[in-house]
């Protein structure tokens, strides 16, 4: 009785209760804390509003071309969804360390404040979260520059076996940046990494489960594009709402786990050292090039059963 009460009133998973994954966990924890997701939606979303307000500027100005008096409003409406899919898939303020923090937390079934901690994870991180938010300015302004030249690229050069790889190559490294953002700022957040070792470790996580990031890269951008395919209308309001917190959620229940059996291999000390301390301690324990650094982890990687990938 005492687990089903901390169920209904958000206090929580009880020890005895069984262990939920894939749609059975996602649905429990959207469904436990809503509000929450509706809060740290909003507070995200406003927070990235000078970043959705250029990416808006930016994708109008690139497709100007195709701008007239009679779809105007639609495409300023295109313009605007584009942005918030930006900022949903990559960051949108140098808080998404904050925000990715909150989200990790409901992910591992413990408390979170929205706003307090946000704030206070965004400050403790607040040099490799500025540095990771221009990196991906730059990246998605690069990026959306050459989608839009492409187009007289081929008319130009032509159709093929060069402009056909070139397209592949920077195709695959629009989509792998995409998948590494998870694990950028979860392990921002959950290591004392530095930041060469935060994209390192964050490139490596992404290349061991190759397919289950595709697959949820492929998920977080299907249910964006199938929110704004009813009506772009609907999708901002949806947006606004919750549907960037959802996604993120998505992102996290993905991640997480993968971040969780490579970069938290404790010994059995270790482990009971780690009982009686607070969450601070654990998240900050780990040192660069430890057993927390999965490039360190190939080198000197155990061979128990443990240990194997899945």
């Amino acid at each position: 009785m005492a687990s089903f009460l901390e169920r209904q009133t958000g206090g929580g998973v009880g020890k005895n209760d069984p262990e939920l994954k894939g749609l059975d966990k996602f649905f429990e924890l959207l469904k436990r804390k809503f509000g929450s997701y509706i809060k740290l939606n909003l507070l995200y979303l406003l927070l990235s509003i000078p970043t959705i307000i250029y990416y808006t500027f930016i994708l109008l100005y690139l497709f100007h071309d195709a701008l007239n008096d009679t779809n105007a409003i639609a495409l300023l409406f295109m313009a605007i969804a584009g942005a918030i899919g930006l900022v949903t898939l990559f960051s949108g303020t140098p808080c998404s360390s904050g925000y990715h923090y909150v989200l990790r937390n409901y992910v591992r079934e413990e408390h979170a404040w929205v706003a307090s901690d946000l704030f206070e994870h965004t400050r403790r991180n607040l040099f490799s979260s500025l540095g990771s938010y221009l990196i991906n300015i730059i990246f998605v302004t690069v990026a959306l520059v050459n989608t839009a030249i492409f187009p007289d690229f081929l008319n130009a050069m032509g159709i093929n076996l060069f402009t056909v790889i070139l397209l592949a190559v920077f195709a695959f490294f629009v989509v792998f940046y995409a998948m590494m953002q998870p694990y950028i700022w979860t392990l921002t957040v959950t290591f004392d990494l530095n930041f060469i070792n935060v994209y390192r470790n964050s490139f490596i996580l992404s290349l061991l489960k190759l397919p289950r990031n595709l697959g949820s890269l492929i998920l977080r951008v299907g249910i964006f594009v199938l929110a704004y395919f009813l009506h772009p209308l609907l999708g901002i309001v949806l947006s606004l709402i919750a549907l960037t917190s959802i996604i993120g959620l998505v992102s996290q229940l993905m991640a997480y786990p993968v971040v969780e059996k490579f970069m938290m291999h404790k010994s059995e000390e270790e482990e009971e050292e780690c009982e009686d301390e607070d969450e601070d301690e654990y998240d900050l324990g780990y040192e660069p090039n430890g057993p927390n650094d999965i490039a360190g982890l190939f080198k000197n990687k155990n061979k128990d059963d443990d240990n194997e990938p899945v």
